[in-house]
């Protein structure tokens, strides 16, 4: 017995601990979301330390490395007013593929600082926007999983394997900032400005499909139950035409600059994209081990069932609201149809099925501690195999 006891005292501490932490997150809960997110990012910056070691790469190398170079040079230089190819037709790589939301917001904020600070500011924008995007979704989640259950989904959001890339200088904290106050509007019956806010999505990037068609669906959920048809029909009608110019609006801006119909499918083809819908997802597939199995591409498929298996089982639990339960269902299906293999990590972001499955799941600090050794070790893969992989390179 004597042996024993420490044991126990240790653990009934733990216990207070964690029930002080539960009662410090009913009190604060955006104040502890967002140490949540800067603990974790620090976390995430060691880890890019570490890989950067080992691969012989910079840290500023891989925060400036992919889209990450795009979007500085659209801040800087804008988009050509032409399509640029090479000899032989090929379509070259330009800024066409990417929106004008983040790299406009770069060049505002970088302008006073001289736009040489373009690939600084576009970290510092997609980093705190990635944090006010996590008070965002607690706050939407709040009212339908109690202020615990909201800031232990959000805290799980930005923990997900491909949250470090909050540290690039991606679009990603806008995007999801402006998703889930979409989300946010949709929740509070306020679909108008849920619709706005898909648009500027739509402007961002654009995997804003699965946002868009939840919004419009939830838009014709609300027309249905509400008490005056005309005002909620002419409002529903209204959300649909904002949700479907999310998706096109980009695209048309592409299409009417450059003069074809085809404009996106060329610049999406100058990256080795395949033009019929889900190729790309299905080659990967077919592909997936033939020759070796990467441990990105593992890393990848596992995620790519994750997201289809917690889409399916968080639909039956109606503590979620709507919104993400749809959310949960269309997002595996846009992902497969849309891209396979370098992006789909990335791309879970948007998917809150996987964290608020993991939410459930999770009990207890026992349970936290294993949850959040496996989502580090997640990430650290995800750092490993993708990140690095373009750091230091010309794109």
């Amino acid at each position: 017995m004597i042996t024993r006891e420490p044991s126990r005292s240790a653990t009934a501490t733990v216990d207070r601990a964690w029930d002080d932490a539960g009662n410090l997150v009913e009190r604060r809960p955006y104040l502890v979301v967002v140490f949540v997110f800067l603990v974790l990012r620090l976390g995430d910056l060691g880890m890019m330390e570490i890989v950067a070691r080992r691969r012989q790469v910079s840290v500023g190398g891989m925060m400036r490395s992919w889209d990450s170079w795009w979007y500085v040079q659209a801040a800087l230089h804008g988009w050509p007013s032409h399509m640029q190819r090479y000899s032989h037709g090929g379509m070259l790589q330009s800024t066409w593929a990417w929106g004008p939301m983040f790299p406009g917001l770069i060049r505002a904020l970088a302008t006073p600082f001289g736009l040489h600070s373009a690939p600084v500011v576009a970290v510092g924008i997609n980093l705190v926007c990635g944090a006010a995007a996590a008070v965002v979704l607690t706050a939407a989640l709040r009212p339908s999983l109690s202020t615990r259950g909201a800031a232990a989904v959000a805290m799980l959001w930005a923990s997900m394997p491909a949250s470090p890339v909050f540290l690039l200088g991606y679009a990603e904290g806008l995007f999801m900032l402006l998703c889930f106050g979409a989300m946010w509007a949709v929740l509070r019956h306020r679909y108008l400005l849920a619709g706005v806010l898909v648009v500027l999505g739509g402007l961002t990037k654009s995997s804003v499909l699965p946002f868009a068609v939840t919004v419009a669906i939830c838009a014709l959920f609300a027309a249905r139950r509400d008490a005056s048809p005309q005002l909620s029909r002419a409002r529903a009608a209204a959300t649909l035409a904002l949700s479907a110019l999310a998706v096109i609006v980009w695209p048309a801006i592409t299409a009417i600059s450059l003069g074809s119909l085809r404009a996106t499918l060329d610049v999406q083809a100058a990256w080795g994209r395949r033009g019929f819908i889900g190729l790309d997802t299905w080659y990967w597939l077919y592909h997936f081990g033939q020759t070796s199995v990467h441990l990105g591409d593992g890393l990848a498929l596992a995620v790519f069932i994750a997201m289809f298996v917690a889409g399916i089982l968080l639909w039956r639990d109606r503590r979620f609201p709507l919104f993400v339960r749809v959310l949960g269902l269309i997002t595996p299906v846009f992902n497969t149809l849309a891209v396979g293999g370098v992006s789909t990590i990335r791309l879970t972001l948007g998917d809150l099925a996987m964290p608020g499955l993991t939410w459930r799941i999770t009990k207890g600090w026992r349970g936290v501690l294993l949850t959040s050794g496996v989502l580090l070790m997640l990430r650290y893969g995800w750092v490993a195999t993708y990140v690095a992989f373009g750091a230091d390179m010309a794109p």
